[in-house]
Formats: C-alpha cells, sequence, structure tokens
C-alpha cells in the first residue's frame, strides 16, 4: 500500500518527475542582473549525454514557449496541464534553455538602460554567465556541446560563439544548428526576397509584386546610407507586411489568432501563474511575457547588421553548422537563405551550391530536401512554419540527431544506396559506387562521440 500510494504522488507531479534545474546566474559581479535558465536531464539517464544549448529569437522572446510547446519535454492542454512531448529533444540529450539578454522571460532586469544594446555586449554577458555555469556544474565540463536556436539566434550564434570559443576553454562545441534563422537582413530587402517568395507561393499577384518591391527597395536605400532611425523601421516594416495581406508571417498558409506574436500564448502565461510552478522554478511574484519589448527595442537596430562572417569563423575551427527551413515561413524564408549563402565566403561555398538538391527523408517519408557539403548543412522542411518543431514536432528526433551525428544522410546512386552520418569532415570516405563509370563519391564526415 506504501508503494502505491508513492507511486500515485509521484505520477501527479505537475512537471511529470521530468529531471531538471530551474536557477539563476548573474551576468556581471553587481549581481543585480542575472539570465534565468532551465536545464533539463536527458531522458535515457546518460550521464555523458551531449550538452544541447538552446537560445531563443526575438529579440526578446523567452525559452519557457520553446519547453512548452516546440521541442522542450511539453505540451500544454487546455486544463492548464502538462502533457509529454515524445519528441523532445531532452530524450537522449541534456538541454539548457536561457532566457537572454536580460530581460527576456525571467531574466533579472532592474535598469533597462543595462540591456545590450549589441552582440558584443551580448557575448560578454553569456562568457561571464557560463563561466560560472562550468564552476556550479562540473559534470558538464568537457561534455560535447551543440549550440541551437532559432530567428534572431542566427545573430547570436555567430557573433557569440566564437568569443566564447575563445574565453571558455570548457565550451567543447561539436556544433551548430539554426532554425529559420536572421543573419542579414539586407539580403532580404537587396534582392527583394520577401516579394519574390510572396509571388512564387502565390500571395499576391505581379502588380502587387511591383508595390511591395518598391517598398523593399526604399528599405535598402535608408539602409545603405545608414539612415537608421524610426522612419527607416518602418518602411522595412511595410516591405515586410505588404505582400502578407492580413497572413501571419510565421506561416503564411494561416492567419494571425492575435496581434503582435500571431500565436496565442495565453496558456502558457497562466500556466506559470500557478503557485505551485512559480516555486518549483523560482520565479515566485514574475509574469510571463512571450516578448519583452524592451530587450526587442534595444536590439532594434541589430536587426541591421550583418553576421555571415561570424560562421565563416565557426567553419574555419570546424565546427559543423545546420541551418534549417520551415518552408511556410516568410518572415525568414527560405529564399533569402539560399541568396546569403551565396554571399558567404567559405572555401567550399561554391561547391555546397552546386550541389543537386537531395532529397530527405524520415521514417520512410520525404519531409523536406537539402543541400550538403564538408561542413554545411541547409536544409528545407515541408509543410512546417517558421516554429518547426511546433508545426511538426514529430521532426524533432532528426533535427538533433542530424546535429548530434546520430543521424544518416542517404545518398541514392544506381549502384545502390550509401548511408553516412550527416555531419562534419575529419575524415575523407571514398566509395567506388560504378566500376563502368568510375564514378568516385567522396562523403566527408565526422563521427561525433
Amino acid at each position: 500500500m506504501v508503494v502505491f500510494i508513492f507511486t500515485l504522488l509521484k505520477a501527479e507531479d505537475i512537471f511529470l518527475n521530468e529531471t531538471f534545474i530551474a536557477d539563476y546566474l548573474s551576468i556581471d559581479s553587481t549581481n543585480k542582473y542575472k539570465l534565468f535558465f532551465w536545464l533539463f536531464k536527458s531522458r535515457d539517464k546518460n550521464s555523458k549525454a551531449p550538452l544541447v544549448i538552446f537560445l531563443n529569437g526575438g529579440p526578446g522572446s523567452s525559452c519557457e514557449e520553446v519547453v512548452l510547446l516546440e521541442n522542450g519535454p511539453y505540451r500544454i492542454t487546455d486544463n492548464l496541464e502538462l502533457v509529454k512531448n515524445e519528441y523532445s529533444y531532452i530524450n537522449n540529450n541534456d538541454v539548457l534553455y536561457i532566457d537572454q539578454p536580460i530581460g527576456t522571460g525571467f531574466s533579472t532586469c532592474t535598469n533597462i538602460s543595462r540591456i545590450p544594446k549589441n552582440q558584443s555586449q551580448i557575448a560578454k554577458d553569456l562568457t561571464y554567465f557560463f563561466n560560472q555555469f562550468f564552476t556550479q556544474y562540473k559534470e558538464y565540463k568537457g561534455r560535447n556541446i551543440f549550440i541551437t536556436g532559432q530567428n534572431f539566434a542566427g545573430h547570436y550564434i555567430p557573433s557569440t560563439v566564437p568569443y566564447l570559443l575563445e574565453h571558455i576553454p570548457e565550451m567543447n562545441v561539436k556544433g551548430i544548428s539554426i532554425g529559420n534563422p536572421v543573419i542579414n537582413f539586407k539580403t532580404y530587402v537587396e534582392n527583394n526576397i520577401y516579394s519574390k517568395f510572396a509571388l512564387e507561393v502565390g500571395l499576391i499577384d505581379w502588380l502587387m509584386y511591383v508595390i511591395a518591391g518598391v517598398q523593399e527597395w526604399l528599405c535598402n536605400i535608408f539602409i545603405k546610407y545608414g539612415l537608421l532611425n524610426k522612419f527607416t523601421m518602418m518602411i522595412c516594416e511595410n516591405a515586410i507586411k505588404l505582400p502578407l495581406v492580413g497572413m501571419n508571417p510565421y506561416d503564411y498558409t494561416t492567419k494571425c489568432q492575435v496581434k503582435d506574436t500571431c500565436y496565442d500564448f495565453t496558456r502558457i502565461s497562466r500556466f506559470l501563474e500557478k503557485p505551485e510552478v512559480q516555486k518549483r522554478l523560482k520565479i515566485e511574484g514574475k509574469k510571463w511575457r512571450y516578448t519583452d519589448q524592451n530587450v526587442s527595442n534595444a536590439l532594434a537596430y541589430d536587426n541591421f547588421n550583418d553576421y555571415t562572417d561570424g560562421f565563416t569563423d565557426l567553419l574555419d575551427k570546424n565546427i559543423p553548422i545546420i541551418l534549417y527551413y520551415g518552408d511556410l515561413d516568410f518572415t525568414s524564408n527560405y529564399i533569402g537563405g539560399l541568396t546569403w549563402l551565396k554571399q558567404l565566403k567559405w572555401k567550399y561555398t561554391n561547391q555546397l551550391l552546386n550541389q543537386t538538391n537531395a532529397t530527405l527523408n524520415y521514417a520512410d517519408k520525404v519531409i523536406g530536401k537539402f543541400k550538403a557539403y564538408h561542413l554545411f548543412n541547409f536544409i528545407i522542411i515541408n509543410n512546417a512554419s517558421h516554429f518547426v518543431t511546433m508545426s511538426r514536432p514529430e521532426l524533432g528526433p532528426l533535427l538533433i540527431d542530424l546535429l548530434a551525428g546520430r543521424g544518416v544522410y542517404k545518398f541514392k546512386y544506381s549502384s545502390g544506396i550509401v548511408e553516412v552520418p550527416i555531419g562534419s569532415p575529419s575524415k575523407t570516405y571514398r566509395f567506388l559506387l560504378s566500376n563502368t563509370y568510375k564514378v568516385i563519391l567522396e562523403l566527408h564526415y565526422r563521427i561525433h562521440g
């Protein structure tokens, strides 16, 4: 009977008995400014599991949304109860979600003037954070680390990770992955990407294409001449919104549910207001917002900066990169991603671009297409929104396994199918696929482990 009661009580745990740590770490010596983090241990109880670090976008969007609606361990019901997300990143990995920069989510900020206005300050804040993290959680020193994110993480990751690697020896980074990244906004407006994408998917006709193109041209002119002000922001926002004609920028096949965010996150905020939840997460008395406007405003002009060189730096350090795009996303769409890729000053860029799109298969189904060469993997996922693991949760294991080296590419040729792990090239393997035509295929990869 005692055992039965214990089991029953344990099963009623509001967080479904997942093992996690929710806490704060300071980002400077004053101890006034702290980043909130939510660290989940892997479900397979692997004491050497890779550490996956997730940075959300926005800027100013919190990771609680990711934990509760995307690749985290949970989903919220209408009754404000949690159910298990069987496709979570935590199945085989420890996952660290960080509300950053300060002011984001539950991270503290006593003075809004301290919110970073550039990536340099963000890099310094994260360096201070991780120095404390590795001191407090020594088990992660030397552990394989994969840094992931979405949206504005296309700024955070290429600008901060090289800095972290330089200043923190314990950062054993083995790979980078970003979903629908915002990298270089100028690429989109210089090449009329928003109007081109809208025309291609049937959102606008040719007349509206011309009108929308003018808006992008104006936005580009203002950026080119350094006129970064509120008027320029308005022009550039119009360039994005005009082709949408009321549709959701994160999934152009749907309409927005609510103003600004488009998605209704009421269930998250109500769940996080529960006293027992606040106590467990150490967030007593705090209210949750999906995006903090002060953070968004502070980094507004950072949208116009280009962080392409950061990706080149990571590639030169032999760190593999996966960029994946939901094909229904308008705001940072894959056409813009491919256009940006042409600007990447990497020794293998041309070889990557010249690759024929290969079919991406998962669970015996075609789920997208990709280009891959050497360290770089560019993936387009079918029927997926900007929030890929929200719209297609079943693909969560694929996305993280590709990054952590547990996935495989399938190359189909006339002589058969060759399978190798996705990733980067510590070694080169040559397979003689056809003696008749003497076809030699080089497959590059690094085994992470």
